[in-house]
């Protein structure tokens, strides 16, 4: 008899002690499925003497793949010039748009023409945006200025996006190299060698005032520093302003 009551307390335990088991595999395999579907790496430890399960949870190099990819978005460079007030190279993400650029740049002058200016354009690399000053800022014969920069500068219709800026790929326009362009210096006009065409693509400069460069240069010589064209009859501190930042004197 006591053997008997004996195998029976065996058996009842092992029976626990199996369902006990079966109890905790299923448990992990369920806590299993459910972390693992977040991308992380799950570690159980298990005590003997108090049958408890620790889980814990080890994140994976796949939670931050998303990050990497956004912290190493490739970058271009776009030369911004005209109504801006930090004029030169800025550096923008590749996909971004004429508005992150220009405020890359500073930020638009009070005369940007904003509102002829498609700022949701996508740029590419090696681009140079010339941000023109409103039409009611611009005298003499600057609408012309406008109308002829398209066809002496290189801008063709294509690269033109709107009348408030210019945008000139690679070596096109005035970007071009020293050899190639003897009247332009680093994208600006050299107004001691330039035509009259090319003085036209000036902002507020059209033909009247460029022959009037012209005439002033081969009467007095060549201008020894930029601001020697306010000299010129009809060229005043506005006007200057206006082309300062595009015309150079070597």
């Amino acid at each position: 008899m006591p053997e008997n009551i004996f195998n029976k307390e065996i058996k009842v335990k092992m029976v626990v002690f199996v369902l006990l088991i079966a109890v905790i595999v299923v448990n992990i395999g369920v806590i299993g499925f459910l972390i693992s579907r977040d991308g992380s790496e799950i570690i159980i430890s298990k005590s003997l003497d108090e049958g408890i399960l620790n889980i814990e949870e080890k994140s994976t190099p796949q939670a931050t793949s998303t990050v990497y990819m956004e912290e190493s978005k490739e970058k271009i460079q776009v030369y911004v010039v005209g109504e801006v007030n930090n004029p030169g190279v800025v550096t923008i993400e590749k996909g971004q748009i004429i508005e992150d650029a220009i405020k890359a740049a500073g930020g638009p002058t009070d005369r940007a023409d904003l509102d002829n200016i498609n700022l949701a354009y996508v740029l590419n690399e090696n681009v140079m945006l010339k941000i023109l000053p409103k039409p009611e800022t611009v005298s003499d014969g600057a609408a012309n200025g406008r109308e002829t920069a398209d066809s002496n500068s290189g801008v063709t219709a294509q690269n033109k996006v709107t009348t408030g800026v210019e945008i000139r790929n690679d070596s096109g326009g005035a970007v071009q190299n020293e050899s190639e362009n003897k009247s332009s210096s680093k994208g600006k006009i050299n107004i001691n060698t330039a035509t009259e065409a090319e003085l036209e693509t000036l902002p507020g400069v059209g033909p009247s005032t460029a022959s009037k460069i012209v005439s002033f240069r081969e009467k007095n010589g060549k201008f020894k520093k930029i601001e020697d064209i306010m000299n010129v009859p009809g060229i005043g501190q506005s006007k200057f302003a206006n082309m300062k930042d595009f015309i150079c004197v070597d």
